[in-house]
């Protein structure tokens, strides 16, 4: 783009980074509430039991299916979506899962096969990358640079608290009072309501779209201004775009470097998730719904570490953008430093806090909470700050290699923690965190030179 149309763009009234507060913050709001809704309809997993028996399926390979083939949607939906959002814009595909989510949610919920449960329990989750996709990309699209860091730990909020909330705590209270259908109707209904809401707040924020509306018939050779952005557009899709995020992962070693980091500390999560509600029945004998209440540790350290990095690293990028005199995205990356030493020290907490009182685990999984934020605010954010126009595909990058990892590391659970127990179990985790510190260091050092050795031909 020219400088002066640059210039232009900055402060035209129709650039979303100039509109009102209040209404950026609606729409970024909005979109977190969705996600938090959306991460909920995990909740019925307490009750797998119950949903087999009512789908006519007794096989365990089965049980696991129902739940990691939501995870199938997260895989391919980054690569479809992230492109065609920045082609032709985030407000329809945004659209069509506010369509699209509800209704697959009230299918699960009323079927009596798993295989049509299946299918659009895929499906589910297609829709629902697509909320976890464009909340976080819109961020850079309505606000400043200097101002990202909170917005972006307001955003990942609803997916960050939806599975601790929605399937330990929610959905074993909703299971024991009724069915784990309602776990889902409950979903539905509540889309009912945010979906006309999106349909009449949200609007389209991607620039160079917004750009192409407004552009005059007479730039260029004065052809329509139909005509060229049609054009580019259908060629770019089948061309540049589709591939875009498998080209980040591929030519940006800051990207696939952040993938790896991001997926290791997601997988030391997913562990954290599959035996914290068993460590409290099985060692200190709590109930199913009392062990569920665990993980509002979880969420407690969750909230800490996202509205103390967000805030910080605003701050902090400012301060160091007014001392050198200029804006590097590398200035979001000093809490990683902090993250990569509190993520073990939770889980050594954790692990052997299973010989003493239970809050121990309580304190341990907190402190993991904080360190996990710690780790996955600032490799986000500097994401977005690298590539702002192309957000979505970085972000969808990273999202495709932790929901492949995702959907097996569970799995790894049980024989882990079988042959070595809680205690070295975690510790061995702890140890494989612990040799990451200086790859946070090194990215925190000398991110600048590795990011402009290899930019990306995007």
């Amino acid at each position: 783009m020219p400088r002066d149309a640059k210039d232009e763009w900055c402060s035209d009234t129709t650039n979303p980074i100039n509109w009102s507060s209040r209404r950026r913050w609606t729409i970024l709001l909005l979109l977190t509430i969705t996600n938090l809704v959306a991460a909920m309809t995990t909740a019925f997993e307490p009750g797998l039991d119950d949903v087999m028996r009512d789908l006519h399926a007794h096989s365990k390979s089965l049980e696991a299916l129902t739940i990691s083939i939501y995870t199938l949607g997260y895989c391919i939906g980054p690569i479809i979506v992230a492109p065609i959002s920045e082609v032709y814009g985030r407000l329809w595909p945004l659209r069509v899962a506010y369509v699209m989510f509800p209704v697959t949610s009230v299918i699960c919920a009323s079927s009596h096969g798993l295989v049509l449960f299946a299918i659009f329990r895929a499906i589910m989750g297609f829709a629902g990358i697509i909320f976890v996709l464009l909340g976080p990309a819109i961020v850079p699209d309505v606000m400043m640079k200097e101002k990202r860091g909170l917005a972006w730990s307001i955003m990942t909020t609803g997916a960050i608290l939806g599975p601790t909330l929605g399937s330990p705590i929610m959905g074993g209270f909703i299971i024991e009072r009724t069915s784990w259908r309602w776990t889902l109707w409950s979903c539905a209904i509540a889309f009912g309501v945010l979906s006309p809401t999106a349909f009449f707040i949200l609007e389209e924020t991607y620039g160079p779209v917004l750009q192409a509306r407004t552009r005059t018939e007479t730039e260029l050779d004065n052809r329509p201004v139909i005509e060229e952005p049609l054009r580019v557009r259908v060629a770019a899709i089948f061309k540049g775009p589709r591939v875009r995020p498998a080209r980040m992962l591929i030519h940006s070693p800051i990207v696939l470097l952040f993938a790896i980091y991001t997926t290791i500390t997601q997988g030391y999560l997913l562990l954290l998730f599959a035996t914290l509600g068993t460590m409290f029945q099985d060692v200190y004998h709590f109930s199913p719904q009392g062990a569920g209440l665990a993980y509002l540790s979880l969420t407690v350290g969750f909230i800490i570490g996202q509205f103390v990095i967000g805030p910080y690293s605003n701050s902090y990028s400012s301060k160091m953008e007014r001392r050198s005199g200029v804006h590097k995205p590398e200035y979001r990356l000093p809490p990683l430093n902090a993250g990569a030493l509190i993520v073990p020290a939770g889980l050594f907490w954790y692990g052997w806090g299973s010989h003493l009182h239970w809050m121990m685990l309580i304190f341990g999984s907190a402190i993991f909470a904080v360190g996990y934020m710690s780790a996955f605010l600032p490799s986000m954010t500097y994401l977005v700050d690298t590539y702002p126009q192309h957000a979505a595909s970085a972000i969808g990058a990273c999202t495709v290699v932790r929901s492949i990892c995702g959907a097996f590391l569970p799995l790894a659970a049980g024989p882990l923690y079988r042959d070595l127990g809680y205690d070295w179990g975690n510790s061995l985790l702890a140890f494989v965190a612990l040799a990451f510190v200086p790859f946070t260091v090194i990215l925190t050092r000398y991110g600048d030179r590795i990011r402009l050795r290899y930019p990306p031909n995007l």
